[in-house]
């Protein structure tokens, strides 16, 4: 193997190593953020539910709700609300410390090796880059950096149109059966004119 494809298979294993961080930050961020939300949903349920449970049954009790009552009442269940909500709030600031650390070890992998990253420009940093241009230069496919910088670009580029028509496929597929399904309501409609029931 040539110099440059040394370069980039050390590169390509800094990168996978650094971005498994943020792939496991995200994942966690994800999890996290769909719990604290979940979480949140929930409490203001409950609290709404308090509220109307307890206006039912002191009804139920005394025949009649003061506007004093209500207000006493509404005041005391938001109070609990944000206590709850506080303390949520504060155990997910704490999950997201952790979370946070976690991507900082990525960017200390890619900081720690910074020099031996040098030769690659920054926006390529990351493992789909690195492998691709690893793969290329030591297939022969391509024999400078700038070569395979190219070539990668270009290829992203064809994914990238692959991914749009694949959407647009999916648009197209949707609006036909759309489409049908007008077409057969008018169909029915045109018929059901022609040859109205006796």
């Amino acid at each position: 193997m040539d110099s440059l494809s040394n370069q980039l298979l050390e590169a390509d294993k800094i990168c996978k190593k650094a971005h498994s961080y943020f792939e496991r930050a995200n994942s966690l961020r994800q999890k996290r953020f769909t719990r604290f939300r979940t979480i949140n949903a929930v409490l203001a349920f409950f609290a709404i539910m308090a509220f109307f449970s307890i206006v039912v049954l002191t009804i139920l009790a005394q025949g009649k709700v003061t506007l004093k009552d209500s207000l006493l009442l509404l005041a005391g269940i938001a109070l609990v609300y944000y206590i709850l909500s506080f303390l949520v709030k504060y155990s997910y600031d704490k999950e997201m410390e952790r979370v946070n650390r976690v991507d900082e070890k990525g960017m200390r992998i890619l900081q720690e090796n910074a020099e031996k990253l040098a030769f690659l420009p920054d926006d390529y940093w990351y493992p789909l880059a690195t492998s691709y241009l690893y793969k290329i230069t030591v297939s022969n496919r391509a024999d400078t950096l700038n070569e395979a910088l190219s070539m990668f670009d270009e290829q992203l580029h064809r994914w990238r149109m692959e991914e749009s028509n694949a959407e647009l496929a999916t648009q197209l597929a949707y609006q036909t059966r759309a489409l049908r399904g007008i077409q057969q309501s008018i169909d029915i409609n045109t018929m059901t004119r022609l040859y109205p029931r006796r």
